[in-house]
C-alpha cells in the first residue's frame, strides 16, 4: 500500500515552495525597501502582498479539506481523524475569514460601532481583540508546524526509510513528505526572527510568517484529498 502522496504533486509543490522562498530571501536582501512595501501589514485596502497571498492560498486548500473529508472520510483508520480534519478547515476558514476581515478588505462597509470600540484597528475580526484569539493560536500552529510537520516526520522518516502506514493514525497528523519544504521554510523565517540581525528581522517578520503558515496549512489540507483518494476502501 503507497504510503505518500503522488511523486509528481510532491515534485511541483517542493518546487514551487523552493522557488518562491528564494525569492523572498532574495528580495529580502537585495530590496529592503521592496520587501517591506510587500510585508506593510494592517492597512485595509492599502496592505501588503503577503497578507492578500495569505488568504489566497488558503483558499484551495480549505476546498481540498473539505473534498476530502466529504469524499473520504470513511476511509481515515480511526473516526476521531475526522474531526481532526474538520478542525484544521474550521482553523483555516478562520485565519483566512480574520486575515481579510470578513471581506472587508475587499468590500469596504463600515466596522460596526460596538466591535469598532474593543478592537483595536477598527475591523471586522476578532484576533484583534485579545491575544487569545491572534498571537496564542498562532504560536501553537508554529510549534505543530516545526515539531509535528517537520522534525518529528524527517527524524521518523531517517531512522526508518520509510513513512507511517495509512493504517496508523499518526500516518494522518504527522505532515506528509509533500509538506516537508514548507515546514522547513516557515521555520526558518520563525528562527530568523529571533535573531537581532536587520536582514533576520525582515525575514522573520510576522506578515511573511503567517503567508508560509498559510501556505503550510494549504498543503497539509491538500495531502489529505491527495493520500486518501488513493487509500482503498476498507483497507484502513
Amino acid at each position: 500500500m503507497p504510503t505518500r502522496t503522488r511523486p509528481v504533486a510532491d515534485l511541483v509543490t517542493h518546487a514551487l515552495t523552493i522557488l518562491a522562498g528564494i525569492a523572498v530571501i532574495v528580495i529580502a536582501v537585495v530590496s529592503p525597501d521592496h520587501f517591506h512595501h510587500l510585508a506593510r501589514k494592517d492597512a485595509f485596502r492599502d496592505t501588503g502582498l503577503f497578507e492578500h497571498l495569505t488568504v489566497a492560498v488558503l483558499i484551495p486548500g480549505i476546498i481540498a479539506g473539505i473534498y476530502a473529508l466529504v469524499r473520504y472520510r470513511r476511509r481515515l483508520p480511526r473516526l476521531y481523524l475526522q474531526g481532526y480534519l474538520a478542525l484544521w478547515i474550521l482553523a483555516c476558514i478562520y485565519f483566512a475569514g480574520e486575515e481579510a476581515s470578513w471581506g472587508q478588505w475587499y468590500f469596504g462597509w463600515e466596522t460596526p460601532p460596538a466591535l469598532a470600540e474593543v478592537n483595536k484597528q477598527e475591523e471586522t475580526n476578532i484576533h484583534n481583540i485579545s491575544s487569545w484569539l491572534n498571537q496564542k493560536p498562532r504560536a501553537m500552529v508554529e510549534l505543530f508546524i516545526t515539531f509535528v510537520g517537520l522534525l518529528v516526520p524527517a527524524v521518523i522518516y531517517l531512522v526508518t526509510r520509510a513513512t507511517p502506514s495509512p493504517r496508523a493514525p499518526a500516518a494522518w497528523i504527522l505532515a506528509p513528505g509533500i509538506c516537508w519544504s514548507a515546514a522547513f521554510f516557515h521555520t526558518l523565517f520563525r528562527v530568523c526572527s529571533f535573531i537581532d540581525n536587520p536582514l533576520a528581522q525582515r525575514l522573520g517578520s510576522s506578515e511573511l510568517r503567517e503567508l508560509a503558515v498559510a501556505w503550510f496549512l494549504a498543503i497539509y489540507l491538500w495531502s489529505f484529498a491527495l493520500r486518501l483518494r488513493r487509500v482503498r476502501p476498507g483497507a484502513t
